[in-house]
């Protein structure tokens, strides 16, 4: 984790694991939830925009 300036949880639920991974964490890295329901799975194309997203809002400085 030294490297990482955070995490994305990608879930095919309504988030279940996203607070374990905040537990591990333990507010050291933000945490953020990306899930599917209904049995519907995120594309790696989804995916990817997720994680470009959320590292160029950690490279702005904010969550």
């Amino acid at each position: 984790m030294p490297t990482a300036k955070a995490f994305l949880t990608v879930e095919m639920n309504m988030g279940q694991m996203v607070d374990d991974v905040r537990l591990a964490v333990n507010g050291r890295r933000p945490v953020e939830f990306f899930g599917r329901t209904g049995g519907v799975i995120p594309t790696p194309v989804e995916v990817l925009a997720q994680i470009e997203d959320l590292n160029e809002r950690m490279l702005k400085g904010g969550e």
